[in-house]
């Protein structure tokens, strides 16, 4: 298992792997807005970089502060994927975002895929991964 854990109770993020692939844990920038760990894994063809991130939502906020909470979610994700884009690998992210990018109508989610889409990246879940 390739961890880390967060601060306080509860939570953090796992990469849990078979050992022939022999991941290796990789240091990076800590965030406030969200939670990333990665791993990288060798293989014959190239580099493959895995990205879990974990971005947190508070049900009982004012509008307002959710907004900004998002507003620095978006700013800081912009430059992680920045910085991942110039390391080599092939990037793959993965996690929960909590945004529901199925609602065409949800502002947040849209900004969040136009986001990764100008940055190279493609949305491959093609539907909810829960249903409420």
């Amino acid at each position: 298992v390739i961890n880390a854990p967060r601060k306080g109770r509860g939570g953090g993020l796992a990469f849990i792997y078979n050992e022939k692939l022999k991941p290796v844990a990789n240091k990076i920038t800590e965030y406030k807005a969200f939670e990333v760990t990665e791993c990288i894994i060798k293989t014959s063809t190239g580099i493959i970089r895995l990205c879990a991130v974990y971005r947190t939502t508070q049900t009982k906020t004012k509008l307002k502060y959710q907004e900004t909470k998002i507003k620095a979610f978006m700013d800081e994700f912009e430059s992680y994927l920045d910085d991942l884009v110039l390391k080599s690998g092939y990037p793959i992210i993965c996690g929960d975002f909590n945004f529901h990018v199925e609602k065409a109508r949800d502002n947040y989610a849209q900004k969040f895929m136009l986001l990764c889409k100008g940055k190279g990246f493609k949305q491959h879940v093609s539907g909810p991964t829960h249903i409420c």
